[in-house]
């Protein structure tokens, strides 16, 4: 067992807790049933992440990487944005939503429905696209991931989810500190960037020209478009790439504070993220960020109601015994690990 143990992965051995975390927290309920099959909320209960699990070690262990399945992966992940792009302009091509209420409508996208699991499964393909387009080596795979990009793109944002910006931030965000050890993933990463902001400027002028018959953005994106230097913004970012197309022109490596310059630019983010929730929700300036306070003021309204959620979960912990803490003891009581399954019910 030790043995087998020194031979994981830290992925493996993260998981494998998770899973067993969960399995105590199974056995110990008085409400098993509810928390193996996760009937009473969205199926993820144990027998869930079991399958998770199995799948995981699987495809860890035989699956040797193929190009071709992943492009076949982007092709079939294109034809479902091409879907769901066509539900933003409310055409439901293929029927999916005539006994959807009218309300509820906008919220089911493409093949797979729920906006916020749509989003997430954009969310990874644009992070996959993004970064085989700035590491392709051959002409024919730059064009191939560019145009899926910009696919995933407008398929992203059009999903119409609040999740579309923390995936946006991260993939942006991160992804420079990977990328920005050559010069074609610096100057490739600053076409992305540019086609972007381009793609929400043509998404803007789309809900202008098209106001009834597009669902319309809102949140985050919202705020974007309605900047009014918006397009000297798109056409600065381009004249940037350009630039940083000539100068970084040879494939060869760069310098390192390529990476240094940009790693401080995200813990200045950082420190403004963590001031503006200060500011938001201590000091009572919600008000002054506009829209964006939804998402900056903490209280029972945030994230569809999720605020509320997680502030009865703590309270609930926050009145249990150390023991009660870990371990599920009674009918009256359950312990943190039982919250957190009933938390995670709610996404």
């Amino acid at each position: 067992m030790k043995y087998i143990w020194s031979n994981l992965t830290v992925p493996d051995k993260t998981l494998l807790i998770f899973w067993l975390s969960l399995a105590i927290s199974t056995v110990l309920s008085d409400f098993r049933s509810q928390a193996f099959w996760g009937n009473e909320g969205r199926l993820t209960g144990l027998f869930y992440y079991t399958i998770v699990l199995v799948i995981y070690f699987i495809v860890t262990r035989l699956y040797n990487f193929n190009e071709k399945i992943l492009n076949l992966a982007f092709v079939i992940g294109g034809a479902a944005c091409l879907f769901g792009i066509t539900d933003y302009f409310k055409m439901d091509l293929l029927h999916f939503k005539a006994e959807i209420g009218a309300r509820q409508k906008a919220l089911y996208v493409s093949t797979i429905g729920n906006i916020n699991t749509y989003t997430v499964y954009v969310g990874i393909l644009l992070a996959l696209a993004v970064v085989l387009f700035a590491t392709a080596k051959t002409w024919k795979n730059v064009v191939f991931y560019y145009i899926c990009s910009i696919i995933f793109m407008f398929a992203l944002i059009m999903g119409q989810s609040d999740n579309a910006y923390l995936s946006v931030a991260a993939i942006y965000g991160f992804t420079p500190l990977y990328l920005f050890k050559d010069h074609r993933g610096i100057r490739r990463y600053a076409i992305s960037a540019a086609s972007f902001f381009t793609v929400i400027q043509c998404i803007d002028s789309i809900n202008q020209n098209f106001a009834d018959h597009v669902y319309g953005i809102t949140g985050v994106f919202k705020v974007i478009t309605n900047l009014s230097f918006l397009l000297a913004a798109v056409v600065f970012l381009w004249g940037v790439a350009i630039i940083l197309s000539i100068i970084c022109k040879k494939d060869m490596p760069a310098n390192k504070w390529w990476k240094r310059v940009w790693f401080g630019i995200l813990i200045i983010g950082l420190f403004a993220l963590v001031f503006a929730l200060f500011d938001a929700n201590y000091a009572g300036n919600a008000e002054k960020y506009g829209v964006l306070k939804n998402y900056l003021k903490f209280d029972d309204s945030w994230g569809t109601n999720r605020g509320f959620v997680w502030r009865i979960s703590m309270e609930l912990f926050s009145g249990f015994s150390l023991l009660k803490k870990y371990l599920v003891t009674d009918r009256k009581h359950s312990g943190s690990l039982q919250i957190c399954i009933i938390t995670m019910k709610w996404f």
